[in-house]
Order: structure tokens, then sequence, then C-alpha cells
């Protein structure tokens, strides 16, 4: 799998994403990837999301030239392992793209932001003022965020994602079709 993001020179959060086979073996839905050709960071679940503004007509590009619609715009708060131990990033204007599968953090976006992002032997790190703010390692050609693992909390809001997917299906319903 391949995806890189454009900015289109409008002041719109559209996006450009072309993208090649994935296959999720790998767990790649449930990773950041580290993207040095995207100028925006992509999140396909909602769950994952601080606050999020709905958008309207606003789309990606997909690689095989249809569009996909945004769904919103917001915050992320990533929980990534630095050297073993567990900190807290936050990701603003995070493209809410429900049918894209996968999540993108922009490199272009983060050196916006003043950081600096360095690609070598296999990983991935991310600086802040000249401290490490996150890593990554390298899978299958693509740079994954080290991740915490999921909590509870998040377990909760993926049933509500579900829930909301299920056009409201009662909270038992959903606990029922696990």
């Amino acid at each position: 799998m391949a995806a890189i993001a454009a900015d289109d020179g409008s002041d719109s959060d559209d996006a450009i994403c072309l993208v090649g086979n994935a296959d999720d073996n790998d767990g790649i839905s449930k990773s950041w990837l580290v993207d040095s050709a995207a100028s925006a960071h992509m999140c396909w679940m909602h769950a994952c999301f601080d606050d999020c503004k709905t958008t309207t007509g606003r789309s990606v590009t997909m690689g095989d030239k249809g569009s996909v619609a945004t769904a919103g715009v917001g915050t992320v708060v990533l929980k990534v392992i630095v050297q073993g131990k567990t900190r807290k990033i936050k990701l603003e204007k995070v493209l809410h793209v429900p049918t894209m599968g996968f999540n993108l953090m922009s490199v272009g976006m983060m050196d916006e932001r003043g950081a600096e992002v360095s690609f070598k032997r296999g990983t991935s790190i991310i600086k802040m003022n000249e401290k490490i703010g996150a890593c990554g390692t390298r899978k299958n050609g693509l740079y994954h965020l080290d991740m915490a693992p999921m909590s509870e909390v998040a377990a909760v809001a993926s049933l509500q994602l579900w829930h909301e997917r299920l056009g409201h299906v009662n909270v038992a319903g959903v606990k029922r079709m696990f």
C-alpha cells in the first residue's frame, strides 16, 4: 500500500489520497502511518476524535480518481510509546474519512507545527523542541507509529461507533451482535 495526500492550494480541507492495495492482516486499519507525502492528517475511526466538527461538501480524491466525502475535521489525541513510556500527542485539523480504512499522520503538517521528522534504519523519529514526541517502526515498507495498547475507553468508544453505524440500535443489541 502506498498513500499520498496533496493540498489543492485552496483554504478547504480537501485532499488527494492515492492508495494501493491494503492487506489488513498487519492491523493497518488500527495503526497510524507516518506519511511523508501527505498534506493532511486523515483518520477513518470516529472514536479516535476528541472533537470533530461535521463538514459537508468536502472530499478526498482516491487513486482511482473516485472521491469519498469527508465527514468532519477535528482533533485526535494519540497514546504513543517513546523509549518504553506512554505519551500523548495531539493532532489538529485531522480529516475524518470514514471509508479510508487506515489513518495517516502528515509529515508536512508536523513540519508546519515545528516538528522535526526523520527516517533512519527502519525507524521514524518525531521531535518537538529537541524532545522525542513519537517514534515509528517500518513494517512492510510503511512507517507505523509505535502506539500504546487500546484502553477500555477506546473499546467503549468503539461500541458507540457501532451503535451509530447500525442505525442507533440499542447498546444491548450491539453487544449481542459482538
